[in-house]
């Protein structure tokens, strides 16, 4: 996995990460309205990227004095044409989103639940 982009702060750090997308194209493209074996040839020949991007939230502990994840997410079958599209705010945005919503589930029960 390879880290394209980290936030960090005094308590925490954000880090967004790219990985090679398992599930082939042609699983996620309906193929009478996209040219997949194409997409395929592009992605095999380097032209394009078929990736997954992870995010991962971690907050200082000052117990132990290291950073520990409090909130993940992943967004899948994400393909780049242009590697500048990589850094895209809507693909970031969303990942982002979806780890903080996992975020307000735990502080959720951990705060109201269990009270």
């Amino acid at each position: 996995m390879e880290i394209i982009k980290e936030y960090k702060t005094k308590n925490y750090i954000v880090s967004v990460k790219k990985d090679y997308e398992e599930i082939s194209p042609f699983d996620l493209f309906d193929e009478t309205v996209t040219d997949i074996k194409s997409i395929c040839e592009k992605i095999d020949q380097g032209i394009n990227e078929w990736i997954t991007l992870f995010v991962d939230i971690k907050k200082y502990c000052k117990c132990c004095h290291e950073y520990k994840e409090i909130g993940n997410g992943s967004l899948g079958g994400i393909l780049i044409e242009d590697k500048k599209d990589l850094l895209d705010s809507r693909y970031i945005t969303q990942v982002m989103s979806m780890a903080r919503e996992g975020l307000w589930k735990i502080y959720f029960i951990k705060y109201y639940l269990l009270l």
